[in-house]
């Protein structure tokens, strides 16, 4: 075999190889919007300092690949290649405290001046699939208790739906956001309610 014949069977397989495999598939990352609301922190200068840990949350809701649910009402699966810009537990610590900022001082790393700690925790953050169309489901679980014990004096369940259609996978995770959001304003105007007790 001649040396032009190698050389053309390598470039044919090679091309025959690359036409085969196709565009690659891309990642894609989202960020939950931060919402800042007030005056701020600096506009504050008494009450107690307030403690908000990452989120705590089970399984494939603390990790970073988007999540739906079938319609069945068990199986749960991650979307390959849409993932969240960090882990949701993070994502959810920053906009809450963005939110409870407006009326209270906050720190999101432990401090000794802290006199609460508000946990919260993941119970669904997904998308419901329905082959018809789809809804964002979200569930937050709330407790905010004093640092020098784990009695809570505040406890607090939000669940949120947004309907979708069959929009694509952008739409989806806009309206995760606008749930999440929903349901965080929701439990911080509950807290400033028991504040104001």
């Amino acid at each position: 075999m001649t040396r032009p014949l190698r050389m053309g069977l390598l470039l044919f397989g090679l091309a025959t190889l690359l036409a085969c495999g196709g565009t690659p598939h891309k990642d894609s990352f989202y960020r939950l919007p931060v919402v800042e609301t007030g005056e701020g922190q600096a506009a504050i200068s008494d009450g107690p300092i307030i403690y908000i840990p990452p989120f705590d949350a089970d399984g494939l809701h603390g990790e970073r690949a988007l999540v739906y649910a079938h319609d069945d009402g068990t199986s749960l699966e991650q979307y390959t290649y849409h993932y969240w810009a960090d882990s949701p537990r993070l994502l959810l610590q920053q906009a809450l405290a963005a939110r409870v900022r407006g009326t209270r001082r906050v720190v999101t790393t432990p401090s000794a001046e802290a006199g609460y700690t508000l946990r919260g925790r993941i119970v669904r953050l997904e998308v419901q699939d329905t082959g018809k169309g789809a809804t964002a489901e979200v569930g937050l679980e709330f407790e905010l208790s004093p640092v020098d014990t784990d009695v809570p004096v505040f406890s607090r369940s939000v669940k949120r739906s947004v309907a979708l259609g069959n929009e694509d996978i952008s739409a989806r995770v806009g309206a995760l956001a606008t749930a999440a959001q929903d349901a965080l304003a929701s439990v911080v105007e509950d807290l400033n309610g028991f504040w104001g007790r």
